[in-house]
């Protein structure tokens, strides 16, 4: 595992789903001292060259910073946010869910993203603000199914823009 894990950093230590990786295997590490000594000396002096001297939260918090306008990264950098210490909960979510005109990589695919990991749990239990942001996202992309209303709460009209856009693909294959 420390091998894969040092020849993908190698390759893009910048990656957000490494980000993640990195965080994840080296709190496991850590949690498990039952690992031998020179196991687990390797493994100190591995994770010294990937993180150069700092602690995970300080790691993570460069790598947010590092990333400021990219949604897939601070989506990894709130969600090992939160994974490092739950109390935190809501900052993470305000990171994540941020989608104001600076963000460069806004689009349906991403925005998805971010709303699958509100709903698997990776920031806890946050109902309201899965709504909030499925809304937001709604406003965003109104035609995209992933932002759809669970119900036909608002935007009835997009409904019939849909039907009409089917029957015209309907009737130009008739044609």
């Amino acid at each position: 595992m420390l091998q894969s894990v040092k020849r993908a950093f190698a390759i893009d230590s910048n990656n957000p789903w490494l980000h993640e990786c990195l965080i994840r295997f080296s709190k496991c590490v850590s949690d498990h001292s039952n690992l031998s000594e020179v196991v687990n000396r390797v493994l100190s002096q591995e994770m010294q060259k990937i993180f150069i001297s700092k602690d995970l939260e300080s790691f993570n918090e460069e790598f947010l910073k590092r990333n400021p306008t990219s949604i897939q990264h601070q989506l990894s950098g709130a969600k090992m946010m939160c994974f490092l210490d739950s109390s935190r909960q809501e900052k993470a979510i305000t990171i994540a869910t941020r989608v104001d005109e600076t963000m460069k990589d806004k689009n349906v695919k991403t925005l998805t993203k971010v709303l699958e990991s509100l709903r698997d749990g990776s920031f806890g239990t946050c109902h309201v603000q899965t709504n909030e942001y499925r809304i937001a996202c709604h406003r965003l992309f109104p035609l995209a199914s992933a932002f759809m209303p669970l119900t036909n709460e608002d935007d009835a009209c997009f409904a019939s823009m849909n039907h009409a856009a089917l029957n015209h693909e309907v009737l130009s294959n008739e044609i």
